[in-house]
C-alpha cells in the first residue's frame, strides 16, 4: 500500500498544474466574482478545481490498482460518493452563480421564503444537499436508523464548511483538522474507503491553499460544500455508529449557535484559534 499513498499524495499535484490554470480562467471569464472579507472583487466558485483534481485523481489510482488486480473499494460505494459530492458541488456552485446574496443563515433564507414567497438559492441549495444527501445515504446504510443518521452527517457537514468559509483558508483548515482527527481514530485496515478518500483530499487541498491564502481566488460555496461533503463521507465511513450520534448532536448545535453567534467573532475572542485562523496568511 506504500505505493498507493505516494501515488495518492502526489498525483493530484500533478492534476492541479494542469486543472487549475483552464478551470480559473473559464471562472474569470465567466465573471464569477464575489467581494471577499477585505472587500475585494476575487474569482470565486475555486472548488471547481478541486473537484477536477481529485475526482481524477482518485478515479485514476483507482484505475490503476484494479488494472493491477486490487479492488480497493466495490463500485456501489464509488457511484454513490462520485455523483454524491458531484451534485453537492453543482449545487453550491449555483448558488455561487446566483446575485441573490442578501439572507444570511437559516433562518434568513426562511424569512424570505415566508415574506416573499419564493426560495432563495441558500435555500434551493440547502434542499438540493439535504435530498443529494439522503439518496446517498440510502446506498452506504444498512438499516433506516443508519441512514437517517448518515443523511444528516452528510448535510450538515456540507453545511458547516459555509459556516467556516468566510476568511481565506479556514473552511480547508477545518477539513484538514476534522478529516485527521477521523483518520487517525480509524486505522486503514478498517477504514479503507475514508483513506481513499483522504489522501487525493488532502493533497489536493495543500495545493489549493496557497492561492487562496494568497487570495487569488476563492472555494466559494462550490468547494466548501463539496469539502463539506467528503468530510461527511470520512464520518459516516469510519467511526462507530455511537460516535457517528455524537458527532451529529455536535454538528446540530454548532449550526443551532451559528444562527445566533458570529463564528469569525467567536475565533476573534481566543489567540490559540485566532493564531490558527490567520496561519499561512500572507
Amino acid at each position: 500500500m506504500i505505493y498507493y499513498f505516494l501515488l495518492a499524495f502526489f498525483l493530484p499535484l500533478f492534476v492541479h498544474v494542469f486543472a487549475y490554470p483552464p478551470v480559473s480562467h473559464l471562472i474569470m471569464r465567466r465573471g464569477l466574482c464575489r467581494l471577499n472579507f477585505a472587500g475585494k472583487s476575487t474569482p470565486t466558485a475555486g472548488g471547481l478545481v478541486l473537484l477536477v483534481t481529485i475526482n481524477l485523481s482518485i478515479i485514476a489510482l483507482l484505475g490503476f490498482f484494479y488494472w493491477l488486480g486490487f479492488i480497493l473499494i466495490g463500485l456501489r460505494s464509488v457511484v454513490m460518493i462520485f455523483i454524491g459530492s458531484l451534485a453537492v458541488a453543482l449545487w453550491g456552485f449555483q448558488d455561487d452563480r446566483s446575485t441573490d446574496k442578501s439572507p444570511k443563515g437559516l433562518r434568513g433564507h426562511l424569512q424570505v421564503l415566508w415574506k416573499e414567497q419564493r426560495f432563495t438559492s441558500g435555500l434551493l441549495k440547502a434542499w438540493g444537499i439535504g435530498g443529494t444527501s439522503l439518496i446517498v445515504s440510502m446506498g452506504l446504510s444498512s438499516d433506516f436508523w443508519e441512514m437517517l443518521v448518515h443523511a444528516g452527517l452528510l448535510a450538515l457537514s456540507a453545511n458547516m464548511m459555509n459556516l467556516f468559509d468566510l476568511r481565506p483558508g479556514r473552511a480547508i483548515k477545518v477539513f484538514w483538522m476534522f478529516s485527521m482527527a477521523v483518520m487517525l481514530a480509524t486505522p486503514l485496515v478498517y477504514n479503507t474507503v475514508a483513506w481513499i478518500l483522504y489522501l487525493p483530499a488532502l493533497s489536493a487541498t495543500i495545493w489549493f491553499f496557497v492561492p487562496e491564502m494568497q487570495r487569488t481566488i476563492m472555494l466559494g460555496d462550490t468547494g466548501a460544500n463539496y469539502l463539506g461533503f467528503l468530510l461527511g463521507v470520512l464520518f459516516i465511513t469510519g467511526p462507530s455508529f455511537f460516535a457517528k450520534m455524537v458527532i451529529l448532536i455536535l454538528l446540530i448545535i454548532l449550526h443551532a449557535g451559528a444562527e445566533f453567534f458570529s463564528i469569525s467573532k467567536v475565533i476573534g475572542r481566543y489567540p490559540l484559534l485566532h493564531l490558527f485562523d490567520k496561519w499561512g496568511a500572507r
